[in-house]
Protein backbone atom coordinates (compact mmCIF):
# COMPACT_ATOMS: atom_id res chain seq x y z
CA UNK A 1 0.00 0.00 0.00
CA UNK A 2 1.33 3.44 -0.92
CA UNK A 3 2.16 5.84 1.71
CA UNK A 4 3.04 8.54 -0.57
CA UNK A 5 2.82 9.55 -4.29
CA UNK A 6 5.08 9.99 -6.56
CA UNK A 7 2.36 12.53 -8.32
CA UNK A 8 3.05 16.11 -8.87
CA UNK A 9 0.74 18.05 -6.76
CA UNK A 10 -1.45 18.63 -10.53
CA UNK A 11 -1.45 15.10 -11.52
CA UNK A 12 -2.44 14.13 -7.46
CA UNK A 13 -6.05 15.93 -8.18
CA UNK A 14 -5.95 14.88 -11.94
CA UNK A 15 -7.42 11.83 -13.11
CA UNK A 16 -5.47 8.69 -13.53
CA UNK A 17 -5.60 5.99 -16.21
CA UNK A 18 -5.98 2.58 -15.39
CA UNK A 19 -2.30 2.61 -15.77
CA UNK A 20 -1.66 4.62 -13.18
CA UNK A 21 -4.03 3.80 -10.81
CA UNK A 22 -3.17 0.38 -10.83
CA UNK A 23 1.06 1.16 -10.27
CA UNK A 24 -0.71 3.80 -7.63
CA UNK A 25 -2.59 0.68 -6.05
CA UNK A 26 0.13 -1.66 -6.06
CA UNK A 27 -1.78 -4.07 -8.84
CA UNK A 28 -2.05 -4.70 -12.21
CA UNK A 29 -3.92 -2.79 -14.56
CA UNK A 30 -5.30 -6.06 -16.06
CA UNK A 31 -6.95 -6.57 -11.95
CA UNK A 32 -8.30 -3.17 -12.39
CA UNK A 33 -10.09 -3.92 -15.56
CA UNK A 34 -11.77 -7.50 -14.10
CA UNK A 35 -12.62 -5.84 -11.04
CA UNK A 36 -14.62 -3.40 -13.14
CA UNK A 37 -16.33 -5.93 -14.93
CA UNK A 38 -16.78 -7.73 -11.40
CA UNK A 39 -18.46 -4.09 -10.06
CA UNK A 40 -15.89 -4.76 -7.00
CA UNK A 41 -12.88 -2.31 -7.56
CA UNK A 42 -12.36 1.20 -6.71
CA UNK A 43 -14.74 3.40 -8.09
CA UNK A 44 -13.93 4.69 -11.48
CA UNK A 45 -15.01 7.39 -14.03
CA UNK A 46 -16.42 6.79 -17.61
CA UNK A 47 -15.75 9.20 -20.12
CA UNK A 48 -15.07 9.90 -24.30
CA UNK A 49 -17.41 8.37 -26.79
CA UNK A 50 -19.70 5.84 -25.50
CA UNK A 51 -17.99 5.81 -22.14
CA UNK A 52 -14.58 4.59 -23.84
CA UNK A 53 -12.33 5.74 -21.52
CA UNK A 54 -11.69 5.05 -17.94
CA UNK A 55 -10.21 6.97 -15.01
CA UNK A 56 -9.83 7.08 -11.24
CA UNK A 57 -9.33 9.62 -9.14
CA UNK A 58 -6.48 9.57 -6.15
CA UNK A 59 -9.79 10.07 -3.39
CA UNK A 60 -11.81 6.99 -4.55
CA UNK A 61 -8.16 4.79 -4.78
CA UNK A 62 -7.52 6.20 -1.06
CA UNK A 63 -10.72 5.30 -0.09
CA UNK A 64 -10.51 1.72 -1.95
CA UNK A 65 -7.57 1.09 -0.06
CA UNK A 66 -8.99 2.58 3.68
CA UNK A 67 -11.84 0.13 3.13
CA UNK A 68 -9.81 -2.94 2.61
CA UNK A 69 -6.99 -2.77 5.43
CA UNK A 70 -6.74 -5.70 7.49
CA UNK A 71 -4.02 -6.99 10.38
CA UNK A 72 -4.23 -10.56 9.32
CA UNK A 73 -5.87 -13.35 8.71
CA UNK A 74 -7.95 -13.35 12.45
CA UNK A 75 -9.54 -10.03 11.12
CA UNK A 76 -10.60 -11.91 8.16
CA UNK A 77 -11.93 -15.05 9.97
CA UNK A 78 -13.82 -12.72 12.86
CA UNK A 79 -15.25 -10.58 10.34
CA UNK A 80 -16.46 -14.08 8.01
CA UNK A 81 -18.11 -15.74 11.26
CA UNK A 82 -19.73 -12.62 12.24
CA UNK A 83 -21.11 -12.41 8.59
CA UNK A 84 -22.03 -15.77 8.86
CA UNK A 85 -23.35 -15.81 12.60
CA UNK A 86 -25.84 -12.20 11.35
CA UNK A 87 -26.82 -14.03 8.18
CA UNK A 88 -28.02 -17.55 9.93
CA UNK A 89 -29.90 -15.36 12.51
CA UNK A 90 -31.92 -13.69 10.03
CA UNK A 91 -32.28 -16.80 8.38
CA UNK A 92 -33.39 -18.55 11.55
CA UNK A 93 -36.19 -15.77 11.92
CA UNK A 94 -37.43 -16.02 8.27
CA UNK A 95 -41.16 -18.43 8.74
CA UNK A 96 -41.20 -20.92 6.52
CA UNK A 97 -43.80 -20.77 3.70
CA UNK A 98 -46.44 -23.84 3.32
CA UNK A 99 -44.67 -25.30 0.71
CA UNK A 100 -40.93 -25.16 2.21
CA UNK A 101 -42.85 -26.39 5.73
CA UNK A 102 -44.20 -29.38 3.29
CA UNK A 103 -40.88 -30.53 1.86
CA UNK A 104 -39.04 -30.21 5.12
CA UNK A 105 -41.56 -33.10 6.18
CA UNK A 106 -40.89 -35.02 3.53
CA UNK A 107 -37.27 -34.65 4.39
CA UNK A 108 -37.48 -35.45 8.23
CA UNK A 109 -40.05 -37.84 8.13
CA UNK A 110 -37.62 -41.13 6.67
CA UNK A 111 -35.17 -39.89 9.43
CA UNK A 112 -37.85 -40.19 12.20
CA UNK A 113 -38.87 -43.84 11.35
CA UNK A 114 -34.86 -44.83 10.94
CA UNK A 115 -34.56 -43.35 14.78
CA UNK A 116 -37.73 -45.11 16.13
CA UNK A 117 -36.67 -48.24 14.37
CA UNK A 118 -32.68 -48.05 16.04
CA UNK A 119 -31.52 -47.33 12.13
CA UNK A 120 -31.14 -51.20 11.63
CA UNK A 121 -32.38 -52.28 8.31
CA UNK A 122 -32.50 -55.89 6.54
Amino acid sequence: MPVSSNLSPVAATSPLSTKEAAAYIGCSPRTLSNWRNRGTGPTFVWFGAKHSRVAYLKADLDAFLAEHRSTGASDDIAAAIAAGKAAGKKLAETPLTEEQKALLGTLISPLKSLAVSGGASA
